[in-house]
């Protein structure tokens, strides 16, 4: 496993969150290119952000980049050439730079750099992607207003699956706010159920936590036709809080098999990563 929690000093949540799409991204890319001539990555918000990896290695299109290359060397030495492309989008200029400073360095992967906001571009990449290839969407936004109806035309793609960062502990936060501009922020996220009647008579910190999380994970499932969703708890390092859920949602019963068992690792890494950090800070 080629995350390495030296280059994750002071966000150590980034380091969970990036065991899973490795260990994940690994398995998942090279059993479907036994099926798929063509596999695409999106990354919505590509940064790079902090990266201490003089290679991108702590990032989360550097380790898609790895597995997509790990993959096509392996099924083009049993005779199979899989196109690979990988769609990396960010709006700030100084980090859009370091993406387009990116192919030459990736030669055997396709790699397209977009200028701008995610949501914005969203439906134009979804008309681009070929029906007949395979896609996987990350999407982790660095705040959490997104109108997630927006990204349907990705999310319904036919051969799909998406690992979304819901930003839980602040919209936790944000869902007992009445500003008219977070409501509707809100809203948009998640459009559709009674989660704020529910949330409003939930007591207890776990309730509200499965409210929230719940009511997005239906809504993600709703939109893109997912039969299996599922959401793993990223914490912070010193507090028995969690930061954010990273959910996700496929159609097929072999996608979240292997999702389960990369998730259960990268937990186990997570235990052990906050236990040696709770004892050094003791």
């Amino acid at each position: 496993m080629a995350v390495d929690l030296a280059n994750y000093a002071g966000r150590e949540p980034a380091f969970v969150k990036h065991l899973l799409l490795d260990a994940y991204l690994e398995a998942l890319i090279h059993k479907i290119a036994s099926a798929y001539d063509h596999i695409v990555y999106v990354d919505g918000f590509s940064g790079p952000w902090q990266s201490a990896g003089t290679e991108y290695q702590d990032t989360s299109f550097g380790i898609a980049l790895r597995s997509l290359r790990s993959a096509k060397e392996t099924w083009k030495k049993l005779g199979r050439n899989v196109r690979m492309t990988a769609h990396l989008i960010e709006k700030s200029e100084r980090p859009f730079q370091e993406l387009v400073k990116l192919p030459p360095k990736f030669p055997d992967v396709e790699i397209v750099p977009h200028r701008g906001d995610f949501v914005a571009v969203a439906r134009d990449l979804a008309r681009n992607i070929p029906r007949t290839a395979f896609t996987f969407l990350f999407i982790d936004p660095k705040g959490w207003r997104i109108d997630i109806r927006e990204l349907e035309p990705l999310l319904s793609l036919p051969n799909c699956e998406v690992l979304f960062n819901f930003m839980f502990e602040f919209i936790n936060r944000a869902a007992s706010m009445r500003e008219p501009v977070t409501v509707a922020g809100l809203d948009a996220l998640i459009p559709e159920g009674d989660w704020r009647g529910r949330l409003s008579a939930a007591t207890f910190p776990d309730v509200r936590k499965r409210i929230l999380i719940d009511a997005f994970a239906a809504v993600i499932g709703k939109i893109g036709g997912y039969r299996f969703v599922a959401d793993t708890p990223v914490l912070r390092p010193l507090k028995d809080r969690e930061i954010y859920s990273l959910v996700y949602a496929t159609r097929k019963p072999p996608g979240i098999e292997v999702f389960r068992n990369c998730q259960a690792k990268a937990l186990q890494q997570q235990s052990a990563m906050r236990g040696a950090a709770k004892a050094s800070a003791q």
